[in-house]
């Protein structure tokens, strides 16, 4: 069998009895915690800091070359960030001749 559903209103009416006291007592009570607040001393006031925004820091120019790197990622030599015929050509001639891959990457070096 299904249990019998209960009705909230009925259960409210005990708690609503018990909060009108409360404010009741609290209404009467109010003078007491005035002087309460009163005797208390006053918090220092926190200053607040301020957030520094993020200064820009100092532009970096890169410039581009094409850099031919060896299997071990040594750099073997760099190009003019135009020339990427001559570093794939020089790329291929190693991998030819020293029979270990060589290949070509783009890299970008701070100028100053």
């Amino acid at each position: 069998m299904a249990k019998r559903t209960m009705n909230r209103k009925e259960q409210r009416l005990p708690m609503d009895d018990y909060e009108q006291e409360v404010d009741e007592m609290l209404a009467m009570g109010d003078d007491s915690e005035d002087d309460e607040e009163q005797e208390k001393k006053p918090r220092k006031k926190v200053k607040k800091t301020t957030k520094r925004s993020a200064s820009p820091g100092k532009e970096v120019r890169l410039k581009a070359f094409w850099a031919v790197y060896s299997q071990a990622l040594a750099c073997v030599k760099l190009f003019e960030y135009g020339d990427k015929e001559g570093a794939d050509k020089l790329a291929a001639e190693l991998t030819e001749s020293k029979k270990a891959p060589h290949f070509v990457r783009l890299e970008k070096k701070v100028i100053e």
